[in-house]
């Protein structure tokens, strides 16, 4: 069967990862199961010290680089909305879009081009995005999802992961806070996008709810959330009960984790400083008898990518090595839930 035609637009100044090569390679091995990639255009300001590396592999990978002046930054909707739909006009063939962003103000520009019948696929950078962005996308990534970590020994268990209903309340809580956090409206609809990017595992039906509706119904009666309309408009509060900071907030994993991570940096030093080893970290989990399966992870890069989509660690790769490395929020963390 013939597979349906594909563009790629990627704005690298919203979604820039910081192992560009393995993103690339994730990001075409992906398109390639969704479609036939037909155009791949990435914009970006390519006078910007620190792009020479990412410039030649997206070369070498077909990209068409289109420069834009950080000075221009501002209109960003407009020259990638007009492009986009410039691109769709002259080849009414393509039905898909594989768009890597996850800047707010390209909502206009996506309401148009969903108006021409094409699927639209968001691959985004969770500390960024902007969910009412999301919600208009046929289906959406956070970019750690589709970067390929060097293979690693699964030091753990081959139980399939599981998250359970208990845990999936502590994302909801820690989605509502962090979209509050961020001065925006917790409406269900932009809060279930924010529990699907914290988490790609989370899905109602799994966990024995029919919908999303009755997902919530079940966490009202917990006491967890109540509903109140805000500017005409249906947002999520937390109860009294379920308020906390938001480091308390953090699932007992990655509390874990970044507890791993400091104790492992402090065995493993680069040129760099100070970075600990993917797999010592699933060492000291493993001692500390934490299985990541049972938290609704299926690797424990997946538990890497979770504690890096909240902004607690950085990645990056040195030779064969997986390294992590805290952040300041990270240390924050630690030392706000006090632990030795």
């Amino acid at each position: 069967m013939k597979r349906e035609a594909l563009a790629i637009v990627w704005d690298i100044e919203n979604v820039t990862p910081s192992i560009n090569s393995t993103f690339m390679k994730g990001l075409l091995e992906y398109a390639h199961t969704i479609g036939r990639v037909t155009a791949a255009w990435v914009y970006g300001d390519w006078a910007r010290e620190g792009l020479e590396s990412t410039a030649h592999q997206l070369f070498e990978d077909s990209f068409e680089m289109i420069h834009i002046p950080r000075t221009h930054r501002e209109h960003i909707d407009v020259i990638l909305g007009s492009h986009i739909l410039y691109l769709l006009n002259r080849a009414p063939h393509i039905h898909k879009l594989l768009l890597v962003s996850g800047a707010a103000q390209l909502a206009p520009a996506l309401r148009e081009i969903r108006s021409h019948d094409v699927e639209t696929t968001i691959i985004c950078d969770s500390k960024n995005a902007d969910e009412d962005l999301l919600i208009l996308a046929d289906n959406f990534k956070d970019f750690r999802d589709l970067t390929i970590a060097p293979l690693e020994e699964d030091i753990q268990s081959t139980e399939k992961p599981t998250l359970s209903v208990e845990e999936s309340f502590n994302l909801l809580r820690e989605a509502i806070l962090y979209i509050e956090n961020e001065e925006r409206n917790p409406t269900p609809e932009a809060v279930y996008v924010r529990l699907r990017l914290m988490n790609e595992r989370f899905d109602e039906k799994r966990l024995g709810f029919d919908s999303w509706r009755s997902y919530l119904a079940e966490a009202e009666r917990r006491d967890i959330v109540h509903t109140r309309f805000k500017e005409r408009n249906l947002v999520l509060n937390l109860t009294p009960h379920a308020r906390v900071p938001a480091e308390q907030a953090l699932p007992t994993i990655l509390a874990a984790f970044l507890k791993a991570v400091r104790e492992a940096a402090e065995k493993t030093i680069t040129s760099e400083g100070k970075k600990a080893k993917l797999q010592d970290v699933g060492t000291r989990l493993l001692k500390a008898d934490l299985d990541y399966h049972q938290h609704g992870y299926s690797k424990l890069k997946k538990v890497a990518d979770a504690a890096a989509k909240r902004g607690l660690v950085i990645v990056s790769l040195k030779g064969s090595d997986y390294l992590l490395d805290l952040t300041k929020k990270g240390r924050e963390y630690l030392e706000a839930l006090g632990t030795p």
